[in-house]
This record gives structure tokens, sequence and C-alpha cells, in this order.
């Protein structure tokens, strides 16, 4: 007979998803949502698993630590504490603990600062082998009400689990059940089994075989084809043996929902696949019908939990009144044989337990005919080393974090990927990002097979600051603007990243240069701002009027003359030689630096620049020296000379050190000695005379024994100076001279100045040397013959000269009388007629005759 599941009322098990952990605290400050007891993780096949652990806490922590202790020596390899997370945040942490295949106590403990604050224990978790076992009732097990006398046996081994959940309601998606149990006897292997069945025995010999513990889900169907399977894997309704539409997609709905949770969850080693009756009778397919109708499902359900997922396919086709069916376990074998498909082969079933009560479902029916031991036994002969190095298992699903943020409101925004599905907000929210308030959220995801993966609960109060930031200064708050532009302010908070000052600027230092309150919020890692911090207040007082001094005359002057210094200001004065008022003056000689400070109500200071200041020194009086003298004669420079080392300034406005005249005049000179500062000392008068040099006379011969001075005209002070062979030797005012003696003889005009009581005499340039060759006779007259005049001249000079004129008949005819002869002497002849006379010169004691012709 068939078995019709529909006839069995459906009931309704609403499990939650977080499993309150409860430690020996009083007020726990973590709690640990995943695993949950007996969970059970599917290792690689290098013997290596990760468990995911996600749990929240209440207080502060920054380090969350796992260590995983083999509840029995040699059922584990011991995992010391490893960190799952640092500075977790957000209220919720989240990891990975790797382990090797094992049954093991797992210890989370959250510390603070080295200092643990608490430790959960997970008395019972796995790292080993999770099975999926489908197809019709030899797979999912019949209700012990079904078959009396079925002796089921429970899993011996601590190690062997499943979830005692049966989805008769058809609930799609499954409950959130994570209330894994011992595999017992009575227990519903969700989402469909019935009992324990096989597993249990099967899960004592892998366990014991492997050394690690064992997972099993069922999601068999009672009376379904590989059709139903395959139709509803397509989503299309199917219609069972009994001509019912089969409800809510069953039988595929309950297996992808098995893998789209628990596989997501725990991950897969593979499905163990056990149907063939109905296909045998009533459907009686091809080999090709059943092959192509089971790889189909398998393509589906690789499309949508893992691509590589295996299978292993049992090889049954037995059922009441009809033997094994070559055409089922051929379309069977064709599926395990195709190359790279990633298809195990599984136990032939149909000659296990010849003596079925029902002719169709195995049962442990008594000694000697325990069917369901058989049919547990030929599953672990399949599963075998060669299966478990060839088969590719599919590892848990790592948790979703959810990134977490603050929008510019200070909400909290948090987000999943944009690339998965079936977002489920626990406000309401459908997409992959909610802004909310503070509180507690959750959310449920699937990737884009339809996995639903792990995702913490999120408490959004633990994003925002718990502090406010607070400002420090290394300068005083209050200055004045004239010593300091600005202060600078910063923000300080541990937990903050980023601060906000209430001027706007996003900075952790601010250069602040106008008098007001200054507060700042900090903005954390998540973009979260605190409150505002404590209000500043900077106080830039106004600095006064910058002094300037103002200097009267100038700011250099001579001695004798007074500085006088002062400023505008209504400020508070003090000068740098402690006056106070606005003005003072100073006029002894020195050099003077002055400033002056003036100081406001506020107290502010401002200093003057500052200004130099001097009272010069005058240079010492100045004398003037004269070369050679101060009285010259036209021709000889004066020259005037200063004994000053400053610089100096002559009454002609010459600046040479020393001077010459050398024109005719009076002169009175002066000299100003001059400092670098132009102060000024100014010498005595002094005079100078020059005068004129009479002019150069020229020297002629008259008659024998004189020579005359000519073309001059002398001075009332004038004198001719007569110099012989370059020796003066006498000086008369006459132009003539009688000389006794031959030689060169040259005339000057000599001068004389009478200035004050000083003379000067100017001599004239000499005249040209005449030579002078006396006659022999001491008495000479001539020239002879004469016209009108004729001369007489004498070596000597005679006194009472008497010249008588004879005839040559001898008769008296003239008669001259010279007084002397101290010069020539000219004889009128005009009334004396022409002819030849004898003229007898006749002194005291001489007496001469001399020979004349007058011939006009």
């Amino acid at each position: 007979m068939f078995f019709n599941p529909f006839q069995f009322a459906r009931r309704r098990h609403i499990l939650s998803f977080c499993i309150l952990l409860f430690t020996t605290n009083t007020f726990a400050q973590i709690s640990l949502s995943f695993p949950t007891n007996r969970a059970v993780f599917q290792r690689n096949n290098d013997n290596l698993g990760f468990i995911n652990i996600i749990g929240n806490y209440s207080q502060p922590i920054d380090k969350v630590e796992a260590r995983l202790i083999p509840v029995t020596e040699g059922q584990g390899t011991p995992m010391d504490w490893l960190t799952i997370q640092e500075n977790p945040k957000a209220g919720y942490f989240s990891g990975r603990m790797p382990g090797f295949g094992g049954w093991y106590k797992l210890e989370v403990r959250a510390s603070k600062n080295t200092v643990v604050l608490q430790t959960i224990t997970v008395d019972r978790v796995g790292i080993g082998e999770v099975f999926v076992a489908l197809g019709q009732s030899n797979a999912s097990g019949l209700p012990l009400s079904e078959l009396p006398g079925n002796n089921v046996l429970r899993a011996t081994d601590d190690r062997v689990n499943a979830v005692n959940f049966s989805n008769k309601a058809v609930l799609d998606p499954l409950p959130e059940n994570l209330n894994f149990v011992h595999l017992e006897a009575e227990v519903d292997i969700a989402p469909a089994g019935n009992t324990a069945w096989c597993y249990g025995e099967l899960g004592d010999r892998l366990a014991k075989k492997l050394n690690v513990p064992i997972m099993f889900f069922n999601a068999g169907e009672l009376s379904v084809s590989v059709i139903n399977w395959r139709e509803s894997a397509e989503g299309k309704p199917t219609i069972n043996i009994f001509g019912q539409v089969m409800p809510k997609g069953l039988p595929y709905t309950n297996l992808r929902n098995t893998l789209h949770y628990y596989g997501a969850l725990l991950g897969v080693r593979s499905l163990l696949w056990l149907q063939g009756e109905t296909d045998n009778f009533p459907k009686q397919l091809s080999a090709t019908d059943y092959a192509s109708n089971l790889q189909t499902l398998i393509d589906i359900t690789r499309a949508q939990f893992s691509g590589n997922l295996s299978w292993v396919v049992a090889r049954t086709s037995l059922t009441y009144q009809h033997p094994s069916n070559p055409e089922i376990i051929g379309g069977q074998n064709i599926v395990i044989g195709r190359a790279g498909n990633n298809v195990f082969p599984g136990p032939f079933t149909d000659d296990l337990q010849p003596n079925r009560p029902d002719f169709v479902h195995f049962n442990n029916a008594g000694p000697g005919n325990m069917g369901l031991t058989m049919l547990a036994e030929a599953w672990n002969n399949y599963l075998d080393n060669n299966f478990f190095l060839s088969s590719t298992p599919v590892m848990a699903r790592s948790a979703v974090d959810i990134n977490l943020a603050c929008n510019a409101t200070n909400q909290a925004t948090l987000t999943l990927p944009n690339n998965l599905t079936n977002y489920e907000w626990s406000n309401g929210g459908n997409t992959n990002q909610i802004t909310v308030n503070k509180g507690t959220y959750s959310v449920k995801v699937r990737d884009n097979q339809g996995n639903q993966l792990l995702v913490p609960s999120v408490n959004t109060n633990f994003i925002y600051p718990v502090t406010r930031p607070h400002i420090t200064h290394a300068e005083d708050l209050e200055f004045c603007a004239n010593v300091r532009s600005s202060v600078n302010l910063r923000a300080n908070g541990d937990e903050f990243r980023n601060f906000q000052w209430s001027t706007g600027t996003a900075a952790q230092d601010i250069t602040v240069s106008n008098s007001g309150q200054y507060s700042v919020k900090g903005f954390n890692e998540f973009g979260c701002y605190s409150a505002n911090s404590d209000n500043t207040e900077v106080k830039i007082n106004p600095a006064p009027v910058k002094p300037k001094i103002a200097v009267s005359p100038s700011a250099s002057v001579c001695e004798g003359a007074t500085i006088q210094l002062s400023v505008n200001n209504d400020d508070i004065l003090r000068w740098n030689n402690n006056i106070t008022t606005k003005d003072f003056s100073i006029d002894a000689v020195g050099v003077y630096d002055f400033n002056v400070e003036a100081t406001n109500a506020f107290g502010c200071k401002e200093l003057s620049d500052n200004v130099s200041v001097r009272i010069n020194p005058l240079p010492a009086k100045p004398r003037i020296t004269f070369s050679p003298d101060t009285l010259a004669c036209k021709g000889t420079s004066i020259k005037l000379r200063t004994d000053s080392n400053e610089n100096v300034q002559w009454t002609n406005n010459s600046t040479a050190k020393e001077i010459s005249v050398d024109s005719v005049g009076d002169y009175t000179f002066k000299v100003k000695a001059i400092t670098s500062f132009g102060c000024v000392q100014e010498s005595d008068p002094q005079n100078a005379h020059i005068r004129e040099t009479p002019k150069t006379p020229d020297i002629d011969k008259l008659g024998i024994y004189t020579l005359l001075a000519q073309n001059v005209t002398l001075g009332a002070s004038d004198q001719f100076q007569w110099i012989r062979e370059n020796t003066k030797f006498t000086t008369s005012k006459l132009s003539s001279l009688k000389v006794q003696e031959p030689g060169a003889y040259q005339v000057t005009v000599v001068r004389t100045y009478q200035l004050g009581n000083r003379t000067l005499i100017c001599e004239s340039v000499p005249s040209k040397s005449l030579f002078l060759k006396l006659a022999s006779d001491a008495i000479t007259l001539y020239p002879n013959p004469a016209v009108d005049i004729i001369y007489l001249e004498t070596k000597e000079n005679l006194k009472n000269v008497e010249l008588l004129f004879y005839t040559i008949s001898g008769k008296l005819a003239y008669r001259f009388y010279i007084t002397d002869t101290t010069e020539r002497k000219d004889l009128d002849l005009n009334k004396v007629e022409n002819g030849h006379y004898l003229v007898k010169i006749k002194g005291a004691d001489f007496e001469k005759t001399e020979r004349i012709i007058i011939d006009r």
C-alpha cells in the first residue's frame, strides 16, 4: 500500500532565531546569538571548518575571543583563544572561529583593556559533516504510528544531531529554528522527516568512522515521483499518484528552504537521494526519462544553492508487488555515471530486507530482520573514504555585516550590500538601506540564489558618541589684538574621528580671530555626531591706537638747539625714559632712542616705533693760516688753509681744506667747519690783500754812461730798482742812471703799499738785460755832428761844469753851464749856428776840449 501524507494534520512550530544563552552573571554584558548548542558546521576536505560567531553586547568591550575545547579527549583538536573581533561596534560582534573536525565546547569571552568581563559557553558545537536526505518515504521515514512494532533506533553517539521539527503546515520559508538536538528515535528530522529512521544508526557509524559530529536534515516526501520533484523545482504545479495537486510547491519547497536556510548557515556535504519506487509503479518511467528528470532536479538545486553541490544517489525501485526495475536503476546509474557531474553512487537497496512487513518500507522488525539497520549500514558503506576525498562540500556562508553610518540629521543609516535580495528589516523596510532612530534592528536577507544569510542584529544606540568633545587651548583665551591676531582651539575626544565647530569649520583645530562663544561636536567612525561641547569664550580686546611720535624741529639737531618729542594719544602713556606726559624736550648733546607705550582701558598695550634723535656736538672752531703771508703782490698766490678735520666751506663756497687767491684785491675770509651731521662752527674773519705789481719798464742806453728806464709812469710810491749782473744796487725815482762800470743792466719798478701798520713792496718783472760797455773818455759829447741837441755825459759826477763853444777862429760863440753831471745833460743847439766848434769843458779840477760839428 502507499502512504498518503496529507491524511495527517499539520502543526506549526515557530522558534526564535536568537537563543538567549545564560551565564552565571546576573546582568549579562554579552549574549550569543549564534552558534546555538549542537550546531555542526561543514568541514572542508582538509578537515578544516569555520564556526560563525555572532552576538551582542550591552556594555563597552574592545575584544571578543573564542576557543574550542574537545568535549571528549580525542574528539577534536583544541584551539586556544583566538580574536574573533577587535573593537566591535554598534552593539554586536561577528567573526569566524577556525577549527578542525571535532566535537567541542565553545567558549566566547569579552574583555575591555585586557580585563575579561564575561565568558559564555556553548556546551556542544561541531565541525563535521552535514547531510540532507530527500526522496520519498524510504528517505523521509514513516511515523511510528504507521508501522507498529518498528524499532527505530536512536543515535547512541552524542555527536549525531538534527533539528526536531516537522513542517507539516508546509511553512514557506521555514521557521528560523536553531534548536539542534541529539538524534533520538522519536525526533522528527526537520523539515519533513519522520522519526530518526535509519539516520541515528547511520550517524553513529559515520561519527565513529570519521571521528567528527554529524548533522542530518530530511526533506523527503511520501509517495512522490521524480517527476513531482522536477516539476515542483521548476515552479510548476505537480500532481501526485493520487491525482492531487501537491500543495505549496511540494516536494521541492522543503528541500529548497532547507538548503537556503540550514545549508547556508552550516554548509552541506551532500544530498542523499533515495527514491524510485513510485517511478517503478505506477509511473513506470524509462531510464532516460528518469535520468532526465533527476538531472534537471540536480541542476536546479545547484543553480539555487551552490554550483557544485554534491549528490549521492541510491539505486532504489522496489515497491509493493513490483520487483526491482532495471529502467529506474538504469536511470539512476546514468546520472551517477555522467562525467564531472559530482554525483556519487549510493547503496542498491532493492535487495535489502527482503521480508519487509509492508513489502515497501524498511522496518526494524526484530532480530534478523532489522531493515533500517541494514539501510544505515548500506549508506555507510557507500559514504566511504573515496567519497569524502572526491566530493566537494559547500561551506557555511559567512555572516553579512551591516554598514552603519549617520546621515546629516544624525539618524542611523543601516546598509547592506545592494547585490542581495529579499530585504526584510524589523522596522518594515524592504530595501538594502534604512534610516532609523536609536533602537535595535534586525534584518533577513538572501543572496541571489535565495540563501538566507546570517546577519547580526544591530543596536544603533551603540553607534552614537557617549561623550562630548572638549576644547583645549595652549594660549590664553583673552588677549589683545595686537599681541596675537588669533588663538588656536583644539577639539579633543578619543572616540571622535572628525569634528565640526560652531563656525561650520570641519577640522580638529581652528584658528579663531574674532571674539565669541565657540563649541564643537565630534563625529565618530560612523559619522554620528555628539552633543556640543561646553562653550569656550574667546575675548579679543582691541589694541590702542599705535602711538606715533612727532619730532620737532627734526630728529637731528646741533648743540644749542632743543628737540621736542610728542604724541597725540589719549591712552595712558609711558615713555621709555619713564616720562608719562604727552610731550617732553631734550637739549643735551647725545644720541637717544625713544619709544612710548600706550595702555588702553582693557590693559592692552601698543608700543610706538622707535624714534632715534640726536643732539650733535658742534665742531671745534676752525682756524685759518696763510702762506706765505696775508699780503702779496700780483703774481703771488696767497694760500689759506684750515686746521679743521671736518668738512669745510669757505666764504667763496669752496669745500677744500686749502684755497688760494691771486687776483688784486682786498679779501676777508671765513671758513665753516661742518660735521657729518651738518653742525657748523665758523672761524673768525681773516683779511688778505693782493696789490698790483708795477709794469715792467723798458731799459735803454742814453748816452755813453747813462741808462734810461722808459715806457712806465711812476706812481707816488714807485721807484726804479737798478740791477747790474743780477744784483740790485740802487733805487731812484729818476728814470735815468749814470753808471761807471760796464756790465749787464736791468731795471724794475718798485712800488710801496702801506696797509695799516704793514708795508708791502711790489716789484715789477725786471726789464730785458742791456749790456753796457763804457767809453775810455771820462767826458763825452755826442752826437757829433749834432743837429739841435748835443748831450754831455761824464763818467763821474762833476759839479759846476762849464762848456765853452769856440769857433775855428777861436772866438767864443756860446756858453753853457751845468751844475752837476749826475745824469746826462742835453744842450739846446737851436741858437748855435752851423759850423765847426771847439768845445772846452771845464770843471774845478779838470779841463778837456772836444771838436764838434753842428750841421742842420
